[in-house]
C-alpha cells in the first residue's frame, strides 16, 4: 500500500494517512536513508485531504524529535535540504565523493561471499592507500527470490576516468573467473546505493 500511495496516486476521500515506523527506514544504514526517509513520509502525508475534505497524517515514530521526521512533517524541503547536504560533506558522502560498487548476487551464499572477498582484494591491491575499500557486506535485503546479494564499496581519493576504467575492468575480470560462472557481477560507478 505505501508504495502505491508514493507513486502519486490521487485519492480525493482519503482525510487521514498513518505512517508507521519510519525509523526502519530512517536508521537503514545507507547514506541516502534520510532522504528516503523524507521522501516517503513527506509524500505519504501529502495524500491526505486532496479533495474538499481537510486531511489529517499520523506519524507512529520511536524518535519523534529527529530533524528528519520534524522536517518531513512540517514539509519543510529547503531546512531539510541544507541539513543533508551540511551531514554529506562533514560524512565524506556523495555528491562530495564519487562511490563505487561491486555487486555480486547468486543461489550460493558461500560462494557470493567468497567473490566478494575476492574482489575486495583485488581492489585493495589495485588502489592502495588512494581509494577507501568497505565491505564486503550483504545488501539491506540480503536475500531476494534466493538469490544473496553482497557489495563491496571503493571511495576513491580522486574520482578520474583512470580510477573507473581500473574498476570496471577488474568487475570484468571477476564476472570471467571460471569459479563465479554461476554468480552475477556487476559494477556501478559513480553515486550509488541500493
Amino acid at each position: 500500500g505505501t508504495q502505491m500511495v508514493t507513486k502519486g496516486l490521487n485519492f480525493p476521500d482519503v482525510t487521514l494517512v498513518g505512517v508507521i515506523n519510519p525509523d526502519s527506514a530512517l536508521y537503514a544504514g545507507s547514506y541516502k536513508s534520510q532522504e528516503r526517509t523524507f521522501a516517503l513520509v513527506t509524500q505519504v502525508i501529502g495524500r491526505a485531504g486532496r479533495g474538499e475534505k481537510p486531511g489529517r497524517a499520523v506519524i507512529q515514530t520511536f524518535t519523534p524529535q529527529n530533524e528528519v521526521i520534524r522536517f518531513a512533517a512540517n514539509q519543510d524541503y529547503d531546512a531539510f535540504y541544507e541539513r543533508e547536504i551540511r551531514m554529506r560533506h562533514v560524512a565524506n558522502s556523495p555528491p562530495f565523493v564519487e562511490m563505487h560498487c561491486a555487486y555480486v548476487t547468486g543461489m550460493d551464499e558461500q560462494l557470493v561471499v567468497i567473490c566478494a572477498h575476492e574482489i575486495r582484494k583485488s581492489l585493495v591491491l589495485a588502489v592502495g592507500a588512494s581509494a577507501r575499500v568497505l565491505g564486503p557486506s550483504p545488501s539491506p535485503v540480503v536475500r531476494v527470490s534466493n538469490r544473496y546479494r553482497y557489495r563491496v564499496f571503493a571511495v576513491p581519493e580522486v574520482a578520474d576516468s583512470r580510477f573507473r576504467l581500473m574498476f570496471a575492468e577488474l568487475i570484468r575480470t571477476a564476472a570471467s573467473d571460471v569459479r563465479f560462472k554461476k554468480l552475477t557481477i556487476a559494477g556501478i560507478n559513480g553515486a550509488f546505493d541500493s
